[in-house]
């Protein structure tokens, strides 16, 4: 769907090629929708309905449901925050950095800085590879080791 303007819920299909383009900033609150690209704004805000993968690009922020379903792909690097994720995907380059805002836990792919706040999180590396955290309590690596984590 092109032209999301004044809609604020969006429901799509069972097709996996479903997407909507914001065309301002604010929130926009999705079902079973692969991506979501935002504006170039900084207050993009995507909330899912309903557990599932959801693509985004050009979005500040993401609320999950809390369920364990919940993935976000980041379709290309940035900053991202998320609450009540369970997996984010990062991209291939070296500019992903996730900004968690609630308690729980995460786990990450690609994403290249972590940073909490001051309640408690632990992050689980999905693959290999370096993260750099802060503020984050735990971290547990692929297959329970460790990779490289970097404080600060």
């Amino acid at each position: 769907m092109q032209g999301n303007n004044a809609v604020e819920t969006l429901i799509g299909t069972t097709a996996t090629t479903d997407m909507a383009t914001m065309l301002a900033g604010g929130r926009l609150t999705v079902s079973a929708i692969d991506s979501v690209i935002g504006t170039t704004g900084t207050a993009d805000i995507v909330a899912l309905l309903a557990a599932g993968n959801v693509g985004v690009s050009g979005i500040e922020t993401v609320l999950g449901t809390g369920a364990s379903g919940d993935v976000v792909r980041q379709l290309v690097g940035g900053a991202l925050k998320v609450s009540d994720v369970a997996t984010v995907i990062g991209t291939t380059g070296l500019t992903d950095a996730l900004t968690l805002l609630d308690a729980g836990t995460v786990s990450i792919s690609a994403i290249d800085s972590v940073v909490g706040s001051t309640v408690s999180y632990q992050v689980n590396l999905l693959a290999g590879g370096s993260v750099r955290v802060n503020a984050v309590e735990t971290v547990y690596g692929l297959g329970g080791r460790v990779q490289v984590v970097t404080l600060g």
